[in-house]
């Protein structure tokens, strides 16, 4: 549809002229806005060129192609034609119902920050801060560079020196030498200086014909060169002698090209000549010249050379190149002289300031630029360019800035500049400012005062001004020292309940923590409860320490363990931790991953492995699940009768952490027995559905049951090779499954012996050997494969080997909306953030893809509903879990760092696709992440109300730290 392409190009033409009208007719104040204003005009002025491009390629008609589309809509019937195009765009969305739609008429506007959109994003990102939006030049790595090359290493050049020769390549002011300019380091370090300035002309003149005056550089050397203008790259032959070159050095004296020296006295230079040192620096120049011009004016092996050879051309291009860069640096460096004068300046000022002036320079600054940015144009432009030439209006005498203008009032309030802060101990002398007074107090005037008085220790004594105030704070001081040395032999000593005797502080110290009051509850358990406390290091106490699928959670040291066989027994263990006011944790079955999930240390550990009954009732649609069990349990019990219900993929993770259905027996704060089902307490079933630990302890849930036989599962290996085809057919998956209930899968990559592997964990319920939904899956190449049809327990207790006990561990999580560019740029940062770590000890990074689709989000609103905040969602959606094991301590904060950076960049980007989504899976979580704040505010609202209703005092707030909290506290 030519005709509809040449229509929206003219209209497109007309909106960007429109939006360059209305941005050159904005004068923003700030060089903040100014810059972005310009860099956005830019971006249209090379827009406008693309589009006029592509309408005279229309117009041309080269093809015939618009010839052809004008004759079919002009001859026949015109409503044929009409309908066949409008056919055609109906198939497309029809294909295609997500493809986003521009909105032309907000296209160029402009957008102000208060529309959601950042209006100097881009030019932030532009600079570096020591720029300040190209105000001054920032040479501080390039002048690193500089002091590592030949000849200068030996030279401290300070960066301010190097601002005022950094385009100077002559001696006295360069010491490198030119056989030393043709190595590659000094190479790359002129290609890194010339790209620097020429990238900083593009930054902070975008509308200028850059290009031109970049040429016009190339074609003013190729004249200098010709001519043999180029300072520095003349020709070697020339000796010293009497009448050595004025030119080069400053210009003042007499130059010596042999010994590089300028000498201002002609007769030490006569005398100089007959010196060793000049005699030996001669001849090992003339060596070089001789080497470097080969047989160019002699003969070798009886031979006239007729033409340079391959070595001398190839070094004379290189000296080229590098003469051609020098002087494009000198040329960029004379366009920008006034920016760096002003670095120069700047440079200086900052070198006078303490680390927390420069910060509150930079608040300043931050604030004046808001300011500016906030305040509207008031028709004031007409008296800029008078404003300069007028006199210095400072009425107040307030302190000048750096630019030799009064500092903003505000600025001199905000420092308290006014104020006068006197200081006895100095003299009397006044110091104006908070921050001179704070200051001065390390400075020679203040100690030397303190000094005098007989007073040695002088960091005691800040804020201390007067002279009476000092001496009285040192007699303390003296008192008190006094009393240290002749008073330890009196100190009180105290025994806790168990016999411990420690210092009075001590024994007070630990009763603030709660420590001492522990001992007390684990001996009331122990008394009222027989054989369900344990000590360490009993066997049981120990058994149960090891119990833990991460050595991170093992590490954790509990006063005591209980193991309650009842809840009952679970009621009285939590009252007496409660009532001593000692912390405690509840184990189910230990497979979360970060230390205090599940355990904690110097409190009481409440392990629910003994709250293990099984019951099916007698219609077979509901089992009750003792809270101790672990789905191993549940499926050896529930297969043979055929039966099942939703729950854990690996048969080693414990029951207590999914509540999906039924009802749940719970003991609350106040220390009963409860039940939580659609008729009592409707609004604790719904907070226990997604509320973790926050509410009590689950000892019972009764899960829908429903018939379950044999089924297709089993895992599939891939090379990393793979992985495009693997997301191609997982995206099939995702679009097919609300059709077919029936499927379920997991994608994992992970890096294995050395090597990346993709691995693929289906399932099917029922027993067919190819369901069609997998077809994609199957045309793979795999490694290795699993794939079978088997029962349920079967399935678990693979899966389960492939997640070991024994090593650290740790989960983190997030969740996007589905698409496919998302999951690929994911598995890349991946990729790069693993390096580092996949081969430490022990180490096994993997990353997993969910899908959670629609029909399985249908599913939360039943029975009442949950909290996640999941019924609104837009499916499909992508959970992704990244999961590393390692064996070593030491690497925990490089693992952490690693997975972290992973999570953050992926939502970053995703983000930037808006393709994030704020869920995050409890299960799934790390340590620190805002689990509660991902189900959306208004569910963590109402779960903070069901908290408060059903533990009023927040005892599972306070008292069991570990896990995810509401933050009632």
């Amino acid at each position: 549809m030519l005709l509809e392409d040449q229509r929206f190009l003219h209209e497109d033409l007309e909106r960007l002229e429109q939006g360059i009208s209305d941005r050159v007719l904005d004068d923003p104040r700030h060089i903040r806005d100014r810059l972005n204003r310009d860099h956005q005009i830019s971006g249209f002025l090379n827009r406008i060129q693309q589009q006029s491009n592509r309408l005279l390629e229309i117009y041309n008609d080269t093809e015939g192609l618009r010839a052809k589309e004008i004759q079919a809509i002009s001859t026949g019937d015109p409503f044929d034609e009409f309908y066949k195009q409008l056919g055609e765009i109906k198939d497309f969305h029809r294909r295609y119902p997500n493809e986003p739609v521009e909105n032309l008429e907000r296209a160029y506007k402009r957008k102000a920050p208060g529309e959601g959109e950042s209006a100097t994003a881009e030019i932030d990102n532009l600079f570096t801060g020591e720029e300040a939006y190209g105000r001054f030049l920032d040479l501080t790595t390039l002048h690193e560079d500089y002091l590592n090359l030949p000849g200068v290493q030996s030279r401290r050049v300070t960066y301010l020196q190097y601002l005022n020769i950094f385009d100077q390549f002559t001696p006295p002011h360069c010491p490198i030498k030119r056989p030393e300019k043709t190595i590659d380091q000094y190479f790359a370090y002129v290609g890194r200086l010339v790209g620097y300035l020429e990238g900083f002309l593009r930054r902070t003149r975008p509308l200028e014909d850059l290009d031109k005056m970049f040429s016009s550089f190339g074609t003013d050397f190729e004249k200098a060169w010709e001519a043999k203008e180029i300072p520095g790259w003349g020709d070697e032959s020339q000796s010293a002698g009497p009448s050595a070159p004025v030119t080069e050095g400053t210009g003042e004296g007499i130059w010596c090209p042999d010994c590089e020296k300028e000498f201002k006295n002609e007769n030490v230079y006569k005398s100089h000549l007959s010196g060793k040192k000049h005699i030996k620096a001669a001849e090992a120049r003339k060596a070089s010249a001789s080497t470097a011009n080969g047989t160019a004016n002699g003969d070798t092996n009886g031979q006239t050379a007729s033409k340079p050879s391959s070595s001398s051309n190839a070094k004379n291009l290189k000296e080229r190149a590098i003469a051609e860069r020098e002087y494009r640096i000198r040329k960029l460096a004379s366009s920008m002289e006034t920016v760096r004068s002003d670095t120069r300046v700047n440079v200086e000022r900052k070198q006078g300031m303490t680390e927390r002036e420069r910060q509150q320079e930079l608040d300043a600054l931050f604030a004046e630029s808001t300011e500016a940015s906030l305040r509207p144009t008031d028709g004031a432009e007409d008296d800029s360019e008078s404003s300069d030439d007028e006199k210095i209006y400072n009425p107040l005498k307030l302190p000048l800035a750096w630019d030799g203008k009064p500092i903003p009032y505000w600025l001199y309030k905000l420092h308290g500049l006014g104020v006068e802060f006197p200081c006895e101990i100095c003299g009397n002398f006044v110091y104006m400012g908070r921050r001179a007074f704070d200051k001065h107090f390390n400075e020679a005037r203040h100690i030397y005062g303190l000094k005098c008085l007989g007073i040695t220790n002088t960091t005691l004594f800040r804020e201390i001004t007067g002279i009476g105030d000092a001496l009285k704070l040192w007699d303390k001081i003296t008192r008190d020292k006094k009393k240290e040395k002749t008073g330890g032999e009196n100190v009180v000593q105290m025994e806790d309940a168990e016999g411990n005797v420690m210092p009075e502080k001590v024994y007070h110290d630990l009763q603030k923590q709660g420590l001492l009051y522990c001992a007390l509850a684990c001996g009331v358990l122990n008394a009222l409860l027989q054989d369900v406390v344990y000590y360490p290091p009993s066997s049981g106490y120990m058994q149960q320490q090891a119990g833990y699928w991460s050595l991170r959670q093992a590490e954790t040291h509990p006063a005591c363990r209980a193991a309650p066989r009842s809840a009952k027994e679970v009621a009285i263990t939590y009252l007496a931790a409660a009532t001593f006011r000692c912390n405690f944790a509840v184990k189910g079955g230990g497979h979360a991953a970060f230390a205090g999930a599940s355990s904690i240390n110097d409190g009481i550990t409440i392990d629910l492995k003994n709250l293990n009954t099984l019951t099916v009732n007698a219609e077979k649609n509901v089992t009750a699940i003792g809270t101790g069990n672990r789905w191993i349990d549940v499926y050896e019990y529930l297969t043979p009768q055929n039966l099942s219900v939703v729950g854990g993929r690996v048969s080693d993770i414990g029951v207590s952490g999914l509540t999906l259905g039924g009802a749940i027996e719970i003991v609350l704060a106040d220390g009963r027995v409860h039940n939580a089902n659609l008729n009592t307490n409707p609004d604790l079933y719904w907070a226990l559905r997604g509320g973790g630990n926050n509410f009590g302890i689950v000892t019972r849930m009764d899960l829908e049951t429903f018939p379950q036989g044999d089924l297709l599962g089993g895992s599939t290996v891939y090379p990393g090779s793979a992985n495009a085809s693997l997301f191609a057919a997982y995206q099939d998956f995702v679009s097919e499954v609300s059709q077919d209930p029936d499927a379920a899968l997991i994608l994992a990559f992970a890096y294995a012996q050395g090597n990346w592997i993709a691995s693929n964990n289906y399932e099917f319920t029922k027993p067919v050997e190819d369901p069609p939904i997998f077809r994609t899956f199957f045309d793979v190449p795999s490694l290795s494969s699993t794939q079978r049809i088997t029962n349920l327990t079967d399935l678990t207790i693979e899966l389960t080997k492939a997640n070991p006990q024994g090593f650290r561990q740790t989960y983190t999580t997030a969740t996007f909306q589905n698409d496919p560019e998302i999951q690929k740029q994911i598995l890349d940062i991946f990729d790069k953030e693993m390096d580092p770590i996949k081969n430490i000890n022990g180490s096994l990074p993997a990353i997993i893809f969910q899908p959670i689709v629609p029909s399985t989000i249908a599913q939360f609103s039943k029975n009442g509903g949950n909290a996640l905040g999941l019924a609104d969602a837009k499916g499909p959606l992508m959970l992704v879990n990244l999961a590393v094991q390692w064996s070593n301590s030491a690497d925990d904060a490089k693992v952490l760092a690693a997975t972290t950076a992973v999570i953050d960049r992926s939502v970053a980007a995703a983000k930037a696709k808006g393709v994030d989504c704020k869920y995050i899976y409890q299960n799934y979580a790390a340590k620190g992440q805002d689990v509660f704040g991902g189900y959306g505010e208004e569910s963590r609202k109402r779960l903070i109300e069901i908290s408060e209703k059903y533990d009023p005092k927040g005892i599972f707030q306070k008292l069991q730290p570990g896990y995810f909290k509401l933050g009632r506290f």
